[in-house]
């Protein structure tokens, strides 16, 4: 498999591990956005001069284009972030396979944008300023420990921004369009 696949899959493997761990063998997360989002965004590697692979968790080319075309499109398939992080695991792949029966292709797009989205996202709390990695690591502590989900999302906004998801929304887009 390519490393991006072994490198995302792992990430996966990681943080099931941890979840079972922290919430004592309970409640693991759903959260679509937060777990696809920690997989692209580990994806990334780059080579040394001596072969050995390292772990590059910089801007994702692929899915970054991937967002930025869904916001300015001719056919924008955007998702919005209350709709994006409201999204479970079991949910997402039951839209798909809805959508997969109308259109394929149009499915597969929105799909591909929704994962990208999810990178987007993580790549911005963790990298947009420091009060936004203070809100990420308080909110992937609540993952740990069995606890995400929208509401834990909302709340940590709230606590560490002062802000609700369409404000985040706004500054999202905002640092999304700095980047290339």
């Amino acid at each position: 498999a390519p490393y991006e696949v072994i490198l995302h899959e792992g990430v996966h493997q990681l943080v099931h591990f941890y979840t079972r761990h922290f919430s004592k063998g309970g409640v693991i997360s759903t959260t679509q956005w937060f777990q696809e989002g920690l997989g692209t965004y580990f994806e990334g590697f780059r080579r040394a001069e001596d072969g050995r692979i390292l772990i590059d968790p910089g801007v994702n080319r692929g899915r970054l284009h991937a967002v930025q075309s869904a916001l300015v499109g001719p056919d924008p398939v955007y998702t919005p972030l209350a709709a994006l992080t409201g999204m479970t695991i079991d949910g997402f792949w039951e839209w798909f396979r809805e959508q997969r029966e109308v259109d394929e292709i149009l499915a597969t797009r929105k799909a591909q944008t929704f994962y990208g989205e999810s990178w987007a996202l993580i790549y911005f709390l963790r990298n947009a300023g420091e009060k936004y990695r203070h809100a990420f690591e308080a909110y992937f502590r609540l993952e740990l420990f069995g606890k995400g989900g929208k509401e834990s999302l909302e709340k940590v906004l709230h606590d560490h921004l002062q802000c609700g998801i369409e404000e985040l929304e706004e500054e999202f887009i905002s640092y999304l369009e700095t980047l290339r």
